[in-house]
C-alpha cells in the first residue's frame, strides 16, 4: 500500500539560510571589488583630495595654476627624504611615527621646509618643537593695536586657536617664540597678543607653524585674501626658490598603502594575476553551486512505501493460495520449513523423500505423513486436514 510523502520537511526552492548565504557572497565580494577611498572625516580632513569645504583640493590647485610643482605624498616619512622640498603637512589623521618625525625634521635641519599644522592631540612633531594649538577666548574689551583681528578671517569663528609652548600652557602670560623665530600673524586674547602663524628656522631648513585649520582650507582659500595670506608664507619658507617641488602629505590622511586587512586582500585579489584567477575560479564556483543547488521547479516529494508486518504477508499468502487451490504449494512451503527447523534440510532429498524417511523413524506418522504426500504428489484433499496433519508431524517430531 503506497502513500505519497506530504510536503513537510520537503526543501523549497529559495530557504531563508540559501538567499541569507546569497546576498553576504555579494556583499562580500562587493566589498573587495569597490575602489577603496578614505572618508574625509565628515568634510573635515585638510586632504587636497577633497573639494568639500573642509578640504585643501582648493590651495592644491592654485599653487598648481601659480606655476609651482605640486605632487602628494603616497608613502611615510622614510630614510633618505629629500631636502630640496617644501612639505605640506596639515593636521593629519594617522599620526607620524617618532621615526617618521625624526627623518621628516632631520630632511628640514638639511635644508628642507615644511608647512605644518599640527594635530589637535599633540604628537611628535609638536613634542619635538614644543609647540602646541591650544584655543583661546578674546577679551571682553580688546585693543587690537599692532595685532590683526581673527574675526575678519572667515571660519575662524569666536574662539580661535593660537600657538603656545607646551611647558607653560597653564600661565597667564602670552607665549614668546623664540629668538629669530617670525611672527606672521597674531591675535588679542585674555593674555594679551598671541601668534597664531610662526616661523621657525631649523637648522639650514625653515618650518611655518600654524595654529587654525582655517587658513587652508577650501572655504578661506575661495576668498582671495586667504589664498594670498598662504602664498606669502610659502614665498618666505621658499626664500625665492619657486623651482623647489611642494609635497602634500597625503598618507597620513589614509591614502597610500597601509597595513589594513582589507585593503590589503582587495589589493591581493584585484591586482595581482594570481589574485584574479582566484576569484574567477569563486565565481565559477558560485555559479556551479547555484545551478546544481537551485531547481526551476519545486521537487516532488519522495514516495513512500508503508510496509505489511509479518502477519499480514502470512494472511495474504493463505487467501492468494486458497485463491487458486493451491494447496500442494502451502503445504510443500510448510514441510520445508520443517526441514530447515529440525535438521533436514541437508542433501538434495525432496519433501516426498524427507517425508518417507520420517514415517520410517516415527511410525505413529503414518497417516499425518501419507496425507501429506498425497496432497504433493497433485491429489486434492481437504486443505485444513492437511494443515493438521503437517502440525501432528512437527509435534511429533519435538517430543
Amino acid at each position: 500500500m503506497a502513500e505519497r510523502g506530504g510536503g513537510h520537511g520537503s526543501p523549497g526552492t529559495f530557504r531563508p539560510a540559501r538567499v541569507f548565504a546569497i546576498i553576504a557572497t555579494v556583499l562580500l565580494i562587493t566589498l573587495l571589488l569597490v575602489p577603496f577611498r578614505p572618508t574625509d572625516d565628515a568634510g573635515r580632513s585638510l586632504t587636497s583630495y577633497s573639494a568639500a569645504p573642509g578640504g585643501t583640493r582648493g590651495l592644491h590647485d592654485v599653487l598648481e595654476r601659480l606655476g609651482f610643482t605640486v605632487e602628494r605624498r603616497l608613502t611615510p616619512f622614510r630614510a633618505g627624504l629629500d631636502n630640496d622640498v617644501l612639505y605640506v603637512v596639515l593636521e593629519p589623521l594617522v599620526p607620524p611615527t617618532a621615526a617618521e618625525v625624526h627623518e621628516l625634521l632631520d630632511a628640514v635641519s638639511d635644508g628642507a621646509r615644511l608647512l605644518l599644522l599640527p594635530p589637535l592631540s599633540g604628537g611628535g612633531l609638536s613634542d619635538s618643537l614644543g609647540i602646541r594649538r591650544y584655543p583661546a577666548v578674546p577679551p571682553a574689551r580688546r585693543d587690537t593695536a599692532g595685532a590683526r583681528d581673527a574675526d575678519s578671517i572667515p571660519g575662524l569663528g569666536f574662539v580661535r586657536w593660537v600657538l603656545r609652548s607646551r611647558t607653560d600652557a597653564d600661565t597667564a602670560a602670552a607665549w614668546q617664540p623664540p629668538p629669530g623665530a617670525t611672527t606672521f600673524f597674531t591675535v588679542v586674547t585674555e593674555r594679551g597678543n598671541e601668534p597664531m602663524i610662526v616661523g621657525l628656522r631649523r637648522g639650514r631648513g625653515r618650518i611655518v607653524v600654524a595654529s587654525h585649520s582655517g587658513f587652508f582650507r577650501n572655504a578661506d582659500i575661495r576668498d582671495g585674501t586667504g589664498a594670498v595670506r598662504v602664498i606669502r608664507l610659502i614665498e618666505w619658507l621658499l626664500e625665492g626658490d619657486t623651482a623647489r617641488p611642494l609635497v602634500f602629505d597625503e598618507y597620513h590622511h589614509g591614502y597610500g598603502l597601509h597595513a589594513d586587512l582589507m585593503r590589503v586582500t582587495r589589493r591581493a585579489l584585484v591586482e595581482t594575476p594570481p589574485g584574479r584567477a582566484l576569484l574567477q575560479i569563486a565565481a565559477a564556483g558560485l555559479l556551479l553551486l547555484l545551478a546544481v543547488g537551485m531547481r526551476p521547479v519545486r521537487p516532488r516529494p519522495r514516495s513512500r512505501i508503508e510496509r505489511r508486518s509479518p502477519l499480514e504477508h502470512v494472511g495474504a499468502l493463505a487467501s492468494a493460495y486458497a485463491a487458486v487451490h493451491a494447496t500442494d504449494r502451502a503445504a510443500r512451503l510448510l514441510v520445508r520449513g520443517i526441514r530447515r527447523r529440525h535438521g533436514g534440510g541437508r542433501g538434495g532429498r525432496d519433501e516426498v523423500a524427507y517425508l518417507r524417511t520420517l514415517r520410517e523413524q516415527i511410525p505413529a506418522l503414518d497417516d499425518d505423513v501419507g496425507r501429506v504426500i498425497a496432497v504433493l504428489e497433485g491429489d486434492r484433499v481437504d486443505a485444513a486436514g492437511v494443515t493438521a496433519a503437517i502440525v501432528n508431524i512437527e509435534r511429533a517430531i519435538l517430543s
